[in-house]
C-alpha cells in the first residue's frame, strides 16, 4: 500500500486509472461526485469488484454496491473532491460496521481517485484485545456481583456506547428488573442518560401484559438476540426510540429458566452497535452468561429475591438496599423519586377482651399487601419493613405520591377482614428531588426506618 501510494505521488503529473488499476493490490477506485446521485464510480480494480461481491457494473453510484450492507456514509469523500491534491482518510463507510482508511486524490474538478483498505477486522481485534485485557483485571479484584458491574461498565467503554443494563424476570411481581445500571463516569448527568433508562423499562414493562418470554423484540430463548444497527431498521419500534434519542440497540438472551435475565445496550449514535461494536458485546455477553449460568443466581444477585414470606414483598435487607440503589440512580439521572410508608401496627378494630394473634396478623397484612399490588406501576417497588410497608416510587414527584397515599386510604377505609374493620390508616410521603442538597429530609424519613444513606 505505501509503495503503491508514493509511486503514484512520484507520477502525480501523469497519474491515470489505467496505471491504478494494473498496479494496484488495494482497493482502488475513481469516480465523480454528483450532486444528485453522491458518488458515482466509474472505475476500479480487481481487488475493489472482489470485495464488493456482487460484480457492479461500472459506472455506478456508490449505493448499488455497498447499499445492501447498510446506510452509507460518504461525506469525507464528497469534503475531500471539493480540494485538490493528496489527503489521507480514515472513515466508516457504513456506520459501525464497514471501516476504511486509506489516500485519496482529488483532481479539482469533483473527481477523485481512492486507494483504501479495509480495516475493519484490525479494529474489532484491537477492540476485544481491550476488553480481554479489561476482564482480566476486573477478575483479580472482585466478586461475582462487582465483577458483572464493572463488565458491563468495561463493555459500554470499549464499545464507547452509552447505557447498557441486566434485567431479570421477577415471578412474584412478574416483571422485569433493572439489576446494574453502570454507565461511564465522563457521561453522568447527562439528561438523555434518563431517556436511555426510561426506554430500557419500557422494553420489558410495557403493555397490558408482560411476560417472561419476551423483552422488546427479544425472545426469550437460548442464545437469542435482538439487534438494531441502524434506526432505519428499528421496524415497529423506530418511533419509539426516536422519541427517546435511542439510535442503535442491542440485547439478548443471558439465561433461560425460572428467572431469565437479559442484557440491553443502547447508544443515540447511529451505526454504534453495527458489526465493529457487536463483537465486543458479544464478548461481554458469553463471559456474562457463563458467570450467570455457573452460579445461576450468583453470589449477591442471590439476595434479589429474599421475600417476606407473608406478604411477598421484599424482606427488610433487600429493600433497604434497593432504596439506596433507587436513590443514587434519582441523583445521577435526575428524576424525582418518592417514598409512601404505611404503618401497619394497630389497624384494625379489637373489642377490650380480644387481641390481635399472630394468625389473624398474618391475615390483616396479607390482604393491605393485595390493596398495595393493585395499586402499584411496574416501576414501583414495595417491601416490609417490621411492621411497616414501605413503597418506592421512581419518577414520581411529592404530587403523584400523594394521589397514590389517597387512592390506597380509599381502598383501605371499606376493607374487611373477617368480622374486622380497619382503623384509618397512617400514611407518611417523602420526596427526594434528585439534588443532593435536598437529601437531608429524606434521610431523616428514611432513618425512622432503619435506612441509613
Amino acid at each position: 500500500m505505501e509503495t503503491l501510494v508514493g509511486w503514484l505521488k512520484q507520477q502525480e503529473a501523469s497519474i491515470s486509472f489505467e496505471e491504478v488499476v494494473e498496479k494496484a493490490s488495494s482497493l482502488v477506485f475513481g469516480g465523480t461526485i454528483d450532486e444528485e446521485k453522491g458518488m458515482i464510480i466509474e472505475v476500479a480494480n480487481q481487488a475493489f469488484e472482489a470485495f464488493c461481491g456482487n460484480q457492479p457494473s461500472f459506472p455506478c453510484e456508490i449505493k448499488e454496491v455497498f447499499g445492501n450492507k447498510g446506510p452509507l456514509d460518504y461525506e469525507v469523500l464528497v469534503q475531500k473532491a471539493q480540494g485538490k491534491g493528496w489527503s489521507e482518510v480514515a472513515f466508516e463507510l457504513v456506520p459501525g460496521s464497514l471501516l476504511l482508511r486509506g489516500n485519496v486524490f482529488s483532481f479539482g474538478n469533483g473527481r477523485i481517485m481512492a486507494f483504501l483498505d479495509d480495516v475493519t477486522d484490525k479494529e474489532i481485534c484491537k477492540r476485544l484485545i481491550a476488553f480481554k485485557d479489561k476482564y482480566f483485571e476486573l477478575v483479580k479484584l472482585y466478586g461475582a456481583t462487582e465483577l458483572l458491574q464493572g463488565l458491563i461498565s468495561a463493555m459500554l467503554e470499549v464499545a464507547q456506547a452509552e447505557w447498557g443494563g441486566i434485567f431479570v424476570w421477577d415471578a412474584k411481581d412478574q416483571r422485569w428488573v433493572l439489576q446494574f445500571d453502570a454507565v461511564l463516569p465522563p457521561l453522568l448527568g447527562r439528561k438523555d442518560l434518563k431517556n436511555y433508562l426510561d426506554f430500557a423499562l419500557q422494553l420489558g414493562n410495557s403493555g397490558e401484559e408482560r411476560t417472561s418470554w419476551s423483552f422488546g423484540g427479544l425472545n426469550i430463548i437460548e442464545g437469542a438476540e435482538w439487534k438494531v444497527p441502524w434506526i432505519e431498521v428499528a421496524g415497529s419500534w423506530k418511533d419509539v426510540m426516536e422519541r427517546h434519542g435511542v439510535h442503535s440497540l442491542k440485547a439478548g438472551t443471558l439465561i433461560t429458566g425460572a428467572s431469565p435475565a437479559v442484557f440491553v445496550v443502547l447508544s443515540g449514535e447511529n451505526g454504534k452497535l453495527g458489526n465493529i461494536n457487536s463483537h465486543v458485546i458479544d464478548s461481554f455477553w458469553a463471559v456474562t452468561a457463563a458467570i450467570l449460568e455457573k452460579n445461576r443466581v450468583m453470589e449477591g444477585m442471590s439476595q434479589l429475591y429474599h421475600r417476606d414470606p407473608v406478604t411477598g414483598f421484599y424482606s427488610s435487607a433487600r429493600l433497604k438496599e434497593l432504596v439506596k440503589l433507587e436513590v443514587e440512580r434519582s441523583m445521577r439521572y435526575g428524576y424525582p423519586l418518592s417514598f409512601v410508608a404505611m404503618n401497619i401496627d394497630d389497624i384494625v378494630s379489637l373489642s377490650e377482651t380480644e387481641t390481635i394473634d399472630e394468625s389473624l396478623f398474618e391475615s390483616i397484612i396479607k390482604e393491605l399487601g393485595k390493596c398495595v399490588r393493585g395499586s402499584l406501576r411496574s416501576v414501583d417497588i414495595v417491601g416490609r419493613l417490621g411492621n411497616v410497608l414501605l413503597l418506592i416510587l421512581p419518577h414520581t414527584p411529592r404530587e403523584g405520591a400523594e394521589l397514590v397515599a389517597n387512592r390506597l386510604k380509599q381502598k383501605l377505609e371499606g376493607l374487611r377482614i373477617g368480622k374486622y374493620s380497619l382503623k384509618p390508616v397512617k400514611i407518611n410521603v417523602a420526596t427526594f428531588g434528585g439534588d443532593i442538597l435536598e437529601s437531608k429530609g429524606i434521610k431523616e424519613f428514611l432513618l425512622d426506618f432503619g435506612i441509613n444513606l
